[in-house]
């Protein structure tokens, strides 16, 4: 009998991350190790998450569900402000997030390949 070959090896893709777009001050999907600081956040006070390599900026869900999925919402970063509910989140899993003014969630460390961010229902 012929022998059987071996499995090919599985393909392991680098994570993609959500990191700060300086340049637009959005939430854009980069791998994780191009992004740098830019893919980390401090989760803390008033429960927001502020950029490390940008301070003072917070990801921020849209008021707007989108038009295109109405159970999504746009991410952005806006200028921290205590007690916007549209900054507020409550953490959900070990990276995950959910906005309680919206229950939209997302995670910063599990996305597909894309370039924009969405925390959905």
């Amino acid at each position: 009998p012929e022998p059987t070959p071996e499995p090919k090896p599985c393909v392991k893709r680098p994570p993609k991350c959500a990191s700060y777009d300086q340049s637009s001050s959005s939430v854009v999907i980069k791998p994780c190790k191009a992004a740098g600081k830019c893919a980390k956040f401090l989760f803390g006070k008033g429960n927001m998450l502020e950029s490390k390599c940008k301070r003072g900026k917070c990801v921020t869900i849209t008021p707007r569900k989108l038009v295109s999925n109405p159970k999504c919402h746009a991410l952005v970063f806006t200028t921290c402000k205590a007690g916007d509910v549209h900054q507020k989140w409550k953490q959900v899993a070990k990276d995950g997030f959910r906005n309680p003014a919206t229950g939209s969630e997302f995670s910063p460390s599990s996305f597909k390949v894309g370039t924009e961010v969405y925390a959905c229902t």
